[in-house]
């Protein structure tokens, strides 16, 4: 979406940072944050964009390692 967008409109630039902290948009001037999971309480206007599906994967080698 994001490439998409940019395509669309060349000459808005739009920093990107990731990472896997919550933020608070206001006090650091931020516009806008895509977040994956459930949003709490909030003043903050949300739009869910896509499903995110995850898969959780290990070797049958790393399994045996740990002692369940």
């Amino acid at each position: 979406m994001l490439s998409e967008f940019l395509w669309d409109y060349p000459d808005i630039k739009l920093p990107l940072s990731m990472d896997d902290r919550v933020t608070d948009l206001v006090d650091e001037g931020l516009d806008m944050v895509l977040r994956i999971g459930a949003l709490s309480d909030s003043n903050l206007i949300a739009r869910k964009l896509s499903p995110c599906r995850s898969v959780i994967c290990a070797s049958p080698g790393y399994l045996k390692s740990q002692s369940w």
